[in-house]
């Protein structure tokens, strides 16, 4: 989903089962309308969806069931042209089917579930007597929601009433909860106590989720230590080593408390977790916490860490994705004594482009193309090439700024499923006139320096005493620091960073084809 904008329940439709208990979820980016069929789970719900409706484009921006049952949305945005849109059945409405006695036993304990959770939120925001037993009863229980909206209540007691009992808790499950609870709102005197606790309970036999918890304690823990608190470093480390190496959740967890911690002698186990990595999200995970570590490193370590983050900004084209590993490196590299410090980053220069590598610059201007020269554009577009609107593609150098069917740099929009959100008309348009429409996300900002200098460009940042301003789309790395005493005016920029005419070297027919590889996506 890219771009959630509303949602309506089917419980005052006409529709038949399942869909009149159905969620409906409208996505603006890919032009679709989600139904999301919700079982009960314990003290919540889990869901199922299966696209409901999709169009070409169907960029959907509201939605509500009206007195006739039927379902009416609405499409626009970014000024293109608006609809409304009926959904209704035509079928005859069926009575619901009955549940079978399992099924219906089934329901009954999720609705029972539903009410303690409830009986249980009542309390965040009361204190009483009654509030605290029935949090702590429910402290250990075994539906997360339930113990979530246990330890909430227990947090807003007063906390004289509870910290004992949290400290010298015997059970490992309640203890847990009571620990994290106790960790998030005592003062800075308490953290210590928490990991004492911590390291005495047999929480490491627990089943996963239970250790995340003790793992997640412990990490709270530390946040609201004051600096320079004496606690059991070498016990501390040797209990949290104890935690499953079978998920990767543990490994994770485990690692950013072992970095914290300075544990010796683990970067070669990191460095074999970053091997074993199911996923991106671990690996990076690891690599990122390890810019930390500034002791214990061999020359061969090293070499093997660098090595994988220069694989890592080799696998992203995404701007934001590169902007993250940028500050990875920087920080991993500030730790590298300075004699070796140019080596490793040497390996993160990018290497000059020559000039070549511009596609526009070897074709001559063929005609300045405005909106009037395309004419009945949905019959034109039936029936084209769709691979030589790929060649038209690259050779605009639309890759350059953005990303379509996994290829090209995402420095602008994705275009993948433009023709989801946009008519072809819409979309010519904003080829041809890029500065009429422009998204809030992608639009500069322009600058006037109290010495008269203009300086546009996109915002990637405020600071308390100056902006951070990156003048040249093309090259979003390179930021300019701007201090505010400097500035004298800043607005909104009416200038697209895409510039007009990028198709003004291709004749009618490619265009065309552009423009229907565009609306019609990439082959499925």
């Amino acid at each position: 989903m890219g771009s959630p904008t509303a949602i309506a329940f089917g419980a005052n439709s006409h529709f038949p089962e399942p869909y009149r208990n159905a969620l409906f979820i409208l996505d603006w980016a890919y032009g679709k309308i989600f139904a999301v069929h919700l079982t009960p789970d314990g003290a919540s719900y889990h869901g199922r969806f299966e696209e409901f409706v999709t169009g070409r484009p169907l960029n959907v921006t509201g939605a509500d069931f009206g007195p006739d049952g039927a379902l009416y949305f609405t499409t626009g945005g970014r000024r293109t042209q608006s609809g409304l849109y009926r959904v209704r059945f035509t079928g005859k409405p069926k009575e619901a089917s009955g549940l079978p006695a399992l099924g219906q036993t089934h329901l009954e304990a999720a609705k029972q579930s539903r009410e303690l959770r409830r009986r249980l939120e009542v309390f965040h925001s009361e204190q009483s007597i009654e509030g605290l037993g029935l949090a702590w009863d429910n402290l250990s229980h075994d539906d997360f929601w339930i113990r979530h909206a246990a330890r909430v209540a227990l947090e807003n007691q007063p906390i004289k009433r509870w910290t004992l009992p949290a400290l010298t808790e015997s059970d490992p499950k309640r203890a847990l909860t009571a620990l994290m609870a106790l960790a998030r709102v005592a003062d800075a005197k308490v953290p210590p106590q928490v990991v004492a606790r911590l390291n005495d309970l047999p929480w490491e036999g627990l089943a996963l989720e239970w250790q995340l918890v003790a793992l997640r304690t412990y990490q709270l823990a530390f946040i609201r230590m004051d600096a320079g608190t004496v606690y059991d470093r070498k016990s501390t480390i040797n209990k949290i080593a104890k935690a499953s190496g079978n998920f990767p959740e543990t490994r994770m967890e485990v690692s950013r408390l072992m970095i914290f911690l300075n544990a010796k002698g683990m970067i070669p186990q990191l460095l074999n977790y970053v091997v074993d990595a199911k996923s991106q999200e671990e690996r990076l995970s690891y690599l990122f916490h390890m810019r930390l570590i500034e002791d214990g490193w061999s020359p061969e370590h090293r070499r093997a860490y660098f090595a994988w983050l220069k694989k890592m900004t080799g696998e992203q084209s995404d701007r934001h994705f590169q902007g993250f590993m940028k500050h990875i490196i920087a920080d991993a590299l500030a730790k590298v004594p300075p004699g070796e410090r140019e080596d490793f980053g040497k390996l993160f220069k990018a290497k000059p482009k020559p000039e070549a590598a511009n596609p526009l610059a070897k074709r001559p201007e063929h005609r300045r193309w405005e909106m009037g020269d395309f004419t009945d554009l949905a019959k034109r577009l039936a029936k084209r090439d769709l691979e030589n609107g790929r060649r038209v593609l690259k050779q605009a150098a639309c890759t350059a700024c953005h990303v379509f069917d996994g290829e090209g740099l995402a420095i602008g929009p994705d275009l993948t499923a433009i023709g989801a959100r946009f008519d072809a008309r819409a979309i010519l348009e904003s080829i041809l006139e890029p500065s009429k429409v422009i998204a809030d996300k992608y639009r500069n900002v322009s600058l006037t320096t109290k010495q008269g200098e203009l300086i546009e460009g996109r915002l990637v940042g405020e600071r308390e005493n100056s902006l951070l301003i990156a003048p040249n789309a093309y090259q979003p790395s390179q930021v300019r620091d701007v201090k505010l005493n400097a500035v004298a005016t800043r607005k909104d920029s009416q200038f697209s960073p895409m510039p007009p005419g990028l198709v003004n070297s291709f004749t009618r027919e490619e265009i065309l084809d552009l423009l229907a590889l565009l609306q019609a996506g990439p082959p499925k």
